[in-house]
């Protein structure tokens, strides 16, 4: 497993300090989950759906729905996150 995410972080926690005038700078990518059988952080991405549906009145209502897509590589390095079994 890499540790690009903790590498990136800090980088990008750097850059902020060095360009921003705020005090206790720290930052965290939002897109991330636990996996908890493994503790390990894993990103992903979600995916919006869209569309109306006709509700009990009859009118036409905008529905939506999320679906988180799990990475099964780091996009940084490009390494396994969880070896494939065979």
């Amino acid at each position: 497993m890499c540790n690009c995410l903790d590498e990136i972080t800090k980088k990008l926690t750097v850059r902020a300090n060095e360009k921003l005038d705020w005090d206790n700078i720290s930052g965290d990518f939002e897109n991330s989950a636990i996996n908890i059988k493994k503790l390990t952080i894993r990103l992903y991405s979600q995916f919006k759906i869209t569309g109306e549906k006709k509700n009990t009145k009859g009118k036409i209502i905008q529905k939506s729905h999320r679906e988180n897509i799990f990475y099964t590589y780091c996009p940084f390095c490009g390494c396994e996150y969880e070896p494939t079994k065979t």
